[in-house]
């Protein structure tokens, strides 16, 4: 790159990359605070889930892996419709 870039290119102080669109859209509506589902504590120490996004997008996957499970054990029960009537 030495030939290819001007030398003020080259010596310019490096800036980082900016977040991802998505991924701070998602840590503005992932991060709004929940309750804690049922039996959570068997798997995630809910505790150390984050509630507010800190900026590494990293830790942003791992709160959303705990959060998507929380989800799911609140919406995993079994529901009792739509099963048949014992017609005699």
């Amino acid at each position: 790159m030495r030939k290819a870039l001007p030398e003020t290119v080259l010596r310019r102080q490096k800036t980082g990359v900016p977040m991802a669109p998505t991924l701070n859209r998602l840590s503005q509506v992932a991060m709004k605070p929940i309750s804690p589902a049922p039996y959570i504590s068997r798997y995630v120490q809910y505790e150390k889930v984050a509630s507010e996004h800190n900026g590494n997008p990293f830790g942003l996957g791992i709160d959303l892996r705990a959060r998507a499970l929380n989800y799911w054990l609140q919406n995993s029960h079994t529901v009792v419709h739509n099963r048949l009537q014992n017609l005699e």
